[in-house]
């Protein structure tokens, strides 16, 4: 096995489904249910996740645009951008710079891509071990 793969960690979402809510369904399907960002240390496997905020759906003409926050204090944060045609860009945020991004048209493809990084070094990890 090659040494990269051997260090791989892909912690692929689910998409929103359009029966999960009657109020927010309709308008977040499609979305991935939470974003996942993973990394091997000397202490094990750890992560960062991060949960949608329906509070911050913006929608238009083009796209839906949906703000991924996680649940400790952080000043990192996930956006993603589903285009009517199709199309789905993720992009990671420390504050107010952009930290990484995927595009693509495939939901299963740009999510791995989107966290093949995984976490930052100064990324906070979620506490509970589960």
């Amino acid at each position: 096995m090659k040494e990269s793969q051997k260090n791989f960690l892909a912690l692929i979402p689910h998409p929103i489904e359009s029966e999960w809510d009657a109020r927010w369904a309709p308008r977040l399907a499609g979305f991935p249910v939470n974003i996942c960002y993973g990394a091997g240390r000397s202490t094990g496997i750890v992560r960062s996740t991060y949960y949608f905020d329906p509070d911050t759906l913006v929608e238009n003409e083009v796209s839906r645009v949906l703000r991924y926050l996680p649940r400790q204090k952080s000043e990192f944060w996930v956006e993603v951008i589903m285009t009517k045609q199709g199309g789905f860009e993720i992009r990671k945020y420390r504050a107010a710079e952009l930290v990484c991004s995927a595009q693509g048209t495939n939901f299963r493809t740009v999510m791995i891509h989107a966290t093949l990084r995984g976490l930052e070094p100064d990324e906070p990890i979620d506490l509970d071990r589960r």
